[in-house]
């Protein structure tokens, strides 16, 4: 029980600190379907723990003052919309200019 205590509080901290190998890698299209688990691992995470008490929409206005509209935090609809991208990307690959399409397809 003190294993799954402890595994449940640092959760959101292992997911929300996807390390900078994971970032640059899928930023220059370095096997995108592998790189995509963690980061849609970290939406899942931001989407449980801390969106999902403010509903679905991404903008939420919570008053009207002289200098504009005040916004409040935004709902879990950002962080699916993040998970679809992922997936597509997932799905078709990086495309033609990434990484990805000079590495050898027996490799992948």
């Amino acid at each position: 029980m003190r294993t799954h205590q402890c595994f449940q509080r640092n959760l959101p901290f292992i997911f929300s600190n996807p390390s900078p190998d994971v970032t640059i890698s899928f930023f220059v299209g370095l096997l995108v379907s592998y790189t995509a688990i963690p980061l849609i691992g970290t939406m899942l995470v931001a989407m449980f723990t801390v969106h999902l008490n403010y509903g679905f929409s991404s903008v939420n206005t919570i008053g009207l003052t002289p200098n504009g509209p005040q916004f409040g935090p935004p709902g879990y609809e950002i962080n699916l919309l993040y998970i679809a991208g992922l997936l597509s990307l997932m799905l078709t690959g990086a495309g033609v200019f990434s990484l990805d399409a000079v590495i050898p397809p027996d490799f992948n």
